[in-house]
C-alpha cells in the first residue's frame, strides 16, 4: 500500500474515531514496510493514536522518535506536550510546547497550553 493510500485509509478511520482499527492498519503496514519507522509523519500519527487510546508511554515513545528524525517537526512536539500534560508531567509538557513556539512562533494552541500550565503551577503553588 502506498503512503498516500495509507494516509487516506487512516483519515477515514480516524474521522470515525476507530483508533484501534487505525492502530492495527499502521502495524500491518509497518510489518510490510519497515521504512515507515523512519518517517516522522507515520510516527506522529502512530503516537497520536496511542494518545487517543490513553497509552501515554507508547505515545511518548513514537512522538520522541519522530522528533529525533526531524528536530523541527512541530506536530510531534505538540502531541508530545499533550501526552506529558496528560501524565501530569508539566515540566516536559512545558518544554515540548516551548519547542513548538520555537518552530512556529505564532502557534496559538501551544501558547494556550503554556498559559494553562503556568496558571496551574501558579495556582497550586499559591495554595501551598
Amino acid at each position: 500500500m502506498s503512503n498516500q493510500n495509507l494516509a487516506q485509509q487512516l483519515n477515514i478511520l480516524l474521522e470515525k474515531n476507530l483508533f484501534k482499527d487505525s492502530l492495527e492498519l499502521l502495524e500491518i503496514n509497518l510489518k510490510k514496510n519497515p521504512l515507515l519507522n523512519k518517517n516522522p509523519d507515520f510516527l506522529n500519527i502512530y503516537g497520536l493514536i496511542q494518545l487517543y487510546l490513553k497509552d501515554w508511554e507508547q505515545a511518548i515513545k513514537y512522538l520522541k522518535k519522530a522528533t529525533e528524525i526531524n528536530t523541527n517537526y512541530r506536530p510531534a512536539y505538540f502531541n508530545l506536550g499533550l501526552a506529558y500534560y496528560d501524565l501530569g508531567d508539566l515540566n516536559n509538557a512545558y518544554k515540548a510546547f516551548c519547542k513548538v513556539l520555537e518552530i512556529e512562533k505564532t502557534n496559538k494552541r501551544a501558547q494556550e497550553n503554556i498559559i494553562k500550565i503556568l496558571h496551574f503551577i501558579y495556582y497550586y503553588k499559591k495554595k501551598d
